[in-house]
């Protein structure tokens, strides 16, 4: 019933992502959290695959990038991916790759589309509407949809990310985020199916010499941190300090563009607290432990 990280050395101490428990990922801007969210649907995805498990798909909601350009992230293929389509470089056999990957991908992504920003639905009044806006009664409603018109139920919800989640009504930004946490937890419960939710950490982290977020650093919120189940941070040590070398418990490692820490600050039920040292592919989305990098080439 649960789903694993997909590195050894992680899913050794941090427990499946299983139904009903909320995990939050927290960062800073351009510190991987996006990416690391992208890696968990892709990961879960394909762990559906090898188990042949059918009419359950994981369920992407995003509120900070087009649909579009989310599925490019996750089904990106050599030749295809997000920087060499936005830089026209990509080709088109590579783009058809792209598009079979994708389809053959246990996925569902809701969110606003670049291709689709004029459609019109008609209601059941026969009153013609624009797409509306993504709050938390419209995603519950299309997951229920989903599972109504099609027979499928969520595997796994991934939300990127917490901050830029649209709540109905005037109230402070604080109890927008508070409010948001409670919405990804409660559908996590109600659809049995985890939810994995990327938020954007505070400003004071880039002063910490270890620049990691910790318990009690999401931004504007300390709901999502206190109902989630699991809360990691992540950091790029590359963005902060550029090349050098980085010191972990004495032993020196190089910095790279791809070396991503995770830090696990909370852990219901398992071992509360860890650190990571991972080599990700920002293209390819594939991650591993840092010292087995040369695996990936």
């Amino acid at each position: 019933m649960g789903y694993a990280f997909g590195v050894d050395a992680v899913d050794d101490k941090m427990l499946p992502f299983r139904p009903g428990r909320q995990t939050i990922i927290v960062g800073r801007p351009g510190h991987g959290k996006t990416t690391l969210l992208s890696y968990v649907t892709a990961n879960i995805c394909k762990q559906l695959v090898t188990r042949n498990i059918e009419n359950k798909m994981v369920i992407a909601f995003t509120w900070e990038q087009y649909v579009e350009e989310l599925a490019a992230t996750i089904a990106s293929v050599p030749g295809a991916t997000m920087g060499e389509i936005e830089r026209g470089e990509s080709n088109q056999h590579a783009i058809e790759q792209m598009g079979i990957k994708l389809i053959r991908m246990p996925l569902w992504m809701i969110g606003y589309s670049y291709e689709l920003q004029d459609y019109v639905v008609k209601g059941p009044d026969n009153q013609q509407r624009k797409l509306p806006r993504l709050t938390p009664q419209v995603i519950a409603d299309a997951v229920n949809w989903i599972s109504e018109e099609y027979g499928i139920q969520p595997a796994a919800m991934t939300f990127d990310y917490l901050q830029e989640m649209t709540i109905d009504g005037s109230i402070e930004k604080r109890q927008q985020v508070d409010a948001a946490a409670h919405v990804t937890k409660e559908m996590a419960l109600r659809f049995g199916a985890p939810s994995i939710v990327a938020a954007q950490a505070r400003r004071e982290v880039d002063d910490y010499k270890f620049k990691t977020p910790q318990l009690g650093d999401c931004q504007w919120s300390s709901v999502g941190e206190q109902i989630s189940d699991t809360v990691l941070g992540t950091w790029m040590p590359y963005v902060s300090l550029g090349k050098g070398q980085l010191d972990v418990m004495g032993v020196q490692y190089d910095i790279t563009p791809n070396m991503l820490v995770l830090r696990m600050n909370k852990q219901r039920g398992g071992i509360p607290r860890a650190t990571w040292l991972l080599h990700v592919n920002h293209q390819t989305l594939a991650m591993s432990d840092y010292t087995d990098a040369d695996d990936l080439f």
